[in-house]
């Protein structure tokens, strides 16, 4: 009867030990999934609208990761020797096509390239006499990265644009964010960068895209005929504010868990051991 008493208070103390660990350290596990993400990138996008009304006479997407979900993750596409013709309307050749991106411990990071494009809007079918636009480059590439830090979100992104030439004349790049070049009927955007960081810092993000040309409708100046967006990059990132420091969670690479939170629990978990310990010392002893 006694040894049965005692096994009964055993058990019982180790469980207040366990139920100890596990409501103190509730809130440090609540954080774990402090930073959210999102990303995605999307090579070549081409949409030729039709003049008369009717459905897009192109609309031609190659090389796309993402969008990644909230807890993150990783996701890519590659293609090699890319050539794409869209019923005489468009043609696309490319040496490499390349899409990723990825959100894992404090940063959300996506990228895109393409490599030796040669892309071609036929104007024949659309009742013009010469070619729409003809684009070629040897790089077009984007990044795009978004990242919590103690004092919040923050972003950043990068092109590389390479050997760039519309119909046929050399585009010159300054490699200054949204450069933007007029060429009559043809706009370009190289560079272009989009982003907003929240001004309490729990959200930021990005997108970069390498370059963006708009094309206008020669008999209708004012309408857009072709939108063409090559190497784009989106990445954001949610910070969860932290209560104990008036900033933010400190994440370390490869969780999405805080770095300060590691300590804490380890004491817990040490602290909810011992208790168990010297309980069961105390009862064993009766």
């Amino acid at each position: 009867m006694i040894l049965s008493y005692r096994r009964s208070f055993l058990s019982r103390a180790l469980l207040v030990g366990v139920v100890m660990v596990a409501t103190l350290a509730a809130p440090v596990f609540a954080q774990e999934d402090a930073t959210s993400f999102s990303g995605e990138a999307t090579v070549v996008d081409v949409l030729v609208e039709d003049p008369l009304g009717g459905a897009p006479l192109v609309d031609l997407v190659l090389g796309e990761a993402g969008p990644l979900p909230a807890e993150g993750g990783q996701d890519e596409e590659e293609l090699l020797d890319v050539d794409e013709d869209v019923a005489d309307l468009a043609s696309l050749t490319a040496s490499l096509i390349r899409a990723e991106t990825e959100g894992f411990g404090s940063t959300a990071e996506s990228s895109a390239t393409i490599a030796d494009l040669a892309l071609t809007i036929m104007g024949d079918p659309l009742g013009l006499t010469e070619d729409l636009v003809d684009v070629s480059s040897t790089t077009l590439e984007s990044t795009a990265t978004a990242q919590c830090h103690e004092e919040g979100a923050a972003v950043s992104g990068d092109s590389v644009i390479e050997d760039l030439s519309i119909n046929g004349a050399d585009v010159e790049v300054s490699g200054e964010p949204n450069q933007e070049v007029d060429l009559g009927l043809i706009q370009l955007v190289i560079n272009e960068q989009i982003e907003d960081v929240a001004d309490d810092g729990t959200f930021g993000e990005i997108t970069v895209n390498a370059l963006r040309i708009t094309v206008f409708d020669p008999l209708d100046e004012e309408e857009v005929l072709a939108e063409i967006i090559l190497a784009s990059s989106h990445a954001d990132v949610t910070c969860m504010p932290d209560s104990s420091t008036d900033g933010f969670v400190s994440v370390t690479s490869g969780s999405t868990g805080t770095s300060g939170s590691q300590l804490p629990l380890m004491v817990l978990v040490l602290a909810g051991v011992a208790v168990s310990f010297m309980l069961t010392r105390s009862f064993a002893r009766r």
